[in-house]
């Protein structure tokens, strides 16, 4: 599975007028990110303050080159919702599912997040957490991500295939499946 080989991006997006109050529980919830994926992008959360009527043409295209980067790269993203959000969150969130993206949708137990009651797609993972499940349900669903995520694939290969897999899985002590994902991530990066 993805996931557990820790190679995974992840873009994280948060309401700023709750900052002030949510702040902490923003933290908690990059901090478990960094222990479980690759790269937690949540700098434009920390640099982009729309609220700052001083904000040049010139920055606002560069935030949005950055963040459209950030999607284009990030496997999947987590927004935390809790009513109150923003339409800056709803925005995002329809961005990412629109290119494909799966998003987990994180709330408080005690805040309903009526913007998004409604939504509906086979990408998003939505879940409440309290203080105490926090972690335990940011876990849940990465791997509710994880499952929606992979796809199977099934071809038919010729005897000559067949044996050079079954020589490679053999010399590397690793399943068929694993090998023809090897090979193909390796000419990716060529």
């Amino acid at each position: 599975m993805l996931f557990k080989n820790n190679k995974m991006k992840v873009y994280f997006l948060a309401s700023f007028n709750q900052k002030d109050e949510l702040g902490k529980t923003y933290l908690r919830i990059v901090e478990h990110l960094n222990k479980r994926c690759k790269e937690v992008y949540e700098k434009v959360l920390i640099q982009h303050d729309t609220k700052d009527d001083n904000t040049s043409s010139h920055s606002v295209k560069e935030w949005y080159r950055e963040w459209s980067e950030y999607i284009h790269e990030c496997d999947f993203a987590v927004a935390e919702v809790s009513e109150p959000s923003s339409a800056r969150v709803g925005f995002e969130i329809g961005m990412i599912l629109s290119r494909g993206k799966p998003v987990i949708v994180l709330h408080r137990s005690d805040r309903d997040p009526v913007h998004i009651n409604k939504l509906y797609s086979p990408k998003v993972v939505k879940s409440e957490y309290t203080d105490n499940t926090l972690e335990e349900v940011i876990d849940w669903c990465i791997e509710e991500v994880e499952a929606i995520s992979d796809k199977r694939f099934t071809f038919y290969i010729s005897s000559e295939i067949d044996t050079f897999l079954e020589r490679r899985s053999n010399d590397q002590s690793l399943s068929r499946s694993e090998v023809i994902r090897m090979l193909i991530e390796n000419e990716m990066k060529k």
